[in-house]
C-alpha cells in the first residue's frame, strides 16, 4: 500500500516536471526569438501626441455629464400625448396644478416615497 502511493506520487512529479523541461539550447530559445521578433514589429520611441497650449486649458467651461432637462411644457405635453397614449383631456388636468399646492405637494410626497420604499423591498429581498 505505501509502495503505491510512493509510486503514484511519484509519477505524477515526474510528469509534471517534464511538462516544464526545457528544450537543448540551440543558440536562442524559442522564447527570446518570439520576443525579439515582436518587439521588431513595433517602434518602441516614445512620442507626444499632442500638446496642449495654454489658452486651451484655461477657457474650459463646466459642462455636465448629463444637462438639465430644459423643455417646455407644451414639447412633453405633445409627447405625453405621441408616445404615451394620453389624452388631450389627461394632460390639460395636469394645467391645474400650477396653482394647486396641496396636489403638488402630495405628488411630491409620493416622489419621495417611491423611493423609500424601493430600497426598503430591496433591503428585505438582501
Amino acid at each position: 500500500m505505501y509502495f503505491r502511493r510512493t509510486a503514484l506520487v511519484t509519477a505524477i512529479c515526474a510528469a509534471s516536471v517534464s511538462a516544464f523541461s526545457v528544450a537543448p539550447n540551440t543558440g536562442r530559445s524559442s522564447i527570446q526569438h518570439v520576443v525579439a521578433s515582436n518587439i521588431a514589429k513595433y517602434d518602441m520611441t516614445l512620442k507626444m501626441s499632442a500638446t496642449v497650449t495654454e489658452s486651451e486649458t484655461a477657457e474650459q467651461t463646466f459642462v455636465p455629464m448629463r444637462p438639465p432637462i430644459d423643455m417646455t411644457w407644451s414639447k412633453i405635453a405633445d409627447q405625453l400625448v405621441e408616445r404615451f397614449g394620453y389624452t388631450p383631456e389627461e394632460v390639460e388636468s395636469y394645467n391645474v396644478l400650477d396653482t394647486d399646492k396641496e396636489a403638488l405637494l402630495k405628488l411630491y410626497n409620493s416622489m419621495n416615497m417611491a423611493p423609500a420604499f424601493e430600497k426598503a423591498c430591496n433591503q428585505a429581498y438582501m
